[in-house]
């Protein structure tokens, strides 16, 4: 990953690269990601992972995680439906 120096002058460019690293992952799992950082900012490591653990457990049953699967195991990129 790309560490943005204090003194550049691409800060825009710099946030839409990160924009579009995001955006290339499944949006469940991002959300989720999104959500459980934000919970867990002020939270004990032991609350931070059972938060972690809830929000893992509501991603395994979604088609974007099987897919995700699928196209690690065909070496292809996958193809996220929001589902």
């Amino acid at each position: 990953m790309t560490v943005l120096p204090a003194s550049s002058s691409e800060p825009d460019s710099f946030l839409l690269h990160v924009r579009d690293r995001i955006l290339r992952h499944s949006p469940i799992a991002t959300s989720r990601i999104i959500s459980t950082v934000t919970r867990g900012l002020n939270a004990s490591i032991s609350e931070g992972l059972a938060i972690e653990a809830e929000k893992f457990a509501r991603v395994v049953p979604t088609h974007d995680l099987r897919e995700a699967l699928d196209a690690w195991i065909a070496r292809r990129k996958p193809a996220y439906q929001g589902r």
